[in-house]
């Protein structure tokens, strides 16, 4: 492979992922309210953007649609370009050499961003003004990812990103042919997302399930 030809797909890679992180900001800004167990904001209706279109049952039906629409490639687009990325180097990586450079890279900004940025924001905001038990609401609901934390994906990416890597060492191991060793992936993905909804909310595993394939 010629460098240009390596520049271009390390380019359409950043390019990719530029346009799916803005993909979810925007799905996440359609948010009109947010209600969870362990902490929400109703919608606000008096604020001047919505005061003179907010109520109108089109406005919400619009926000809706545009909402389910970018649901349904925003994040597989995210953790299509990640399962490119991780496939270009996994041949290179130990579990551990892998483990650590993705603790780095996606649980450490998790724990920074949930407990400096995060939860901060949603607190100023009012989120948790009718938590009973503000301590136990910010650990189930942002650490323990229970509820509404909008940076659960990274957690779900660590634990998939090793799971895979440790399974694709596995077969190679056992000597299987490659093209069984993808049938198996396969298979194991759609047994996963077909449990997805069965699975509880505790450290995402529910998204975990559903996004391994």
């Amino acid at each position: 492979m010629t460098e240009t030809s390596s520049s271009r797909r390390i380019d359409w890679i950043d390019y990719a992922r530029v346009i799916s992180i803005i993909l979810i900001i925007i799905a996440h800004s359609h948010y009109l309210s947010i209600r969870t167990t362990f902490g929400g904001i109703p919608a606000q209706q008096s604020d001047v953007l919505f005061s003179a279109i907010g109520s109108s049952p089109y406005f919400h039906y619009a926000n809706k649609i545009i909402y389910e629409i970018l649901s349904t490639f925003r994040l597989p687009l995210l953790f299509l370009i990640s399962g490119i990325v991780y496939s270009q180097s996994r041949k290179k990586r130990t579990i551990a050499e892998l483990t650590r450079i993705k603790f780095r890279r996606l649980i450490i900004p998790f724990i920074f961003s949930t407990l400096f940025l995060s939860v901060p924001i949603k607190y100023l905001c009012g989120y948790f003004d009718k938590s009973q038990n503000l301590i136990y609401d910010i650990v189930c609901g942002h650490i323990l990812l229970m509820s509404n934390s909008h940076l659960w994906f990274l957690v779900t990416l660590f634990v998939i990103f090793i799971i895979y890597h440790i399974i694709d060492l596995i077969l190679k191991r056992i000597a299987i042919n490659a093209s069984i060793n993808q049938s198996i992936i396969i298979l194991l993905g759609a047994f996963m997302l077909f449990f997805s909804g069965r699975m509880p909310e505790l450290l995402a595993i529910d998204q975990l399930f559903n996004y391994f394939h």
